[in-house]
């Protein structure tokens, strides 16, 4: 059996060309802004955690000492010993 010769028009490729290169466009914008979200998260939460061991006033940084002294307590409740 031989293959058949099947040609392909010219304008399918350059359709199929151009298909292709909008999807890696569009794959290359996405990497890209997650790539900038993830910098960004991790920026936020090394400024909040910079300005929490400074003891700024930030309700955030409330809210985790709280979190701290509830968890240090129930720890110590664990182990029988009471603070």
């Amino acid at each position: 059996m031989e293959a058949k010769n099947r040609n392909i028009p010219f304008i399918a490729y350059e359709a199929m060309l151009e298909r292709e290169d909008r999807q890696q466009r569009r794959l290359i914008a996405i990497i890209a802004v997650s790539i900038g979200l993830l910098v960004a998260s991790n920026g936020f939460w090394i400024v909040r955690s910079i300005r929490c061991s400074k003891n700024v006033e930030c309700p955030a940084c409330e809210e985790q000492e709280d979190e701290d002294i509830f968890e240090s307590k129930r720890v110590s409740e664990d182990k029988g010993i009471l603070k």
